[in-house]
């Protein structure tokens, strides 16, 4: 049947079966973890608190895995500023 333009009308229905394959996001992480030797956490230097994600790195440390923090856009940030930041003090090392 068309409508309007010679648009063929076509069903919004989903088939139930097409995201199976899918899995979520927390087993990913957790199979990734399982898997590293070392997790390196990429932070904004000017955003370092709102870049951190404390729930993952709940779970590396859980673990027993080490993580690396690198300090990205550092450049953009003064350095005697990022020296004195408190957040700096739990994220070792960086």
């Amino acid at each position: 049947m068309t409508r309007g333009l010679g648009k063929i009308k076509r069903s919004h229905r989903k088939n139930p079966n097409t995201n199976k394959h899918k899995k979520s996001v927390p087993s990913i992480i957790d199979s990734l973890i399982d898997q590293a030797d070392i997790i390196l956490g990429v932070l904004d230097a000017r955003f370092i608190e709102k870049s951190r994600h404390p729930e993952i790195e709940k779970r590396v440390k859980k673990s027993g895995k080490k993580i690396i923090y690198i300090l990205n856009k550092a450049d953009l940030v003064d350095r005697n500023k990022i020296t004195k930041i408190k957040e700096l003090e739990e994220i070792r090392p960086y």
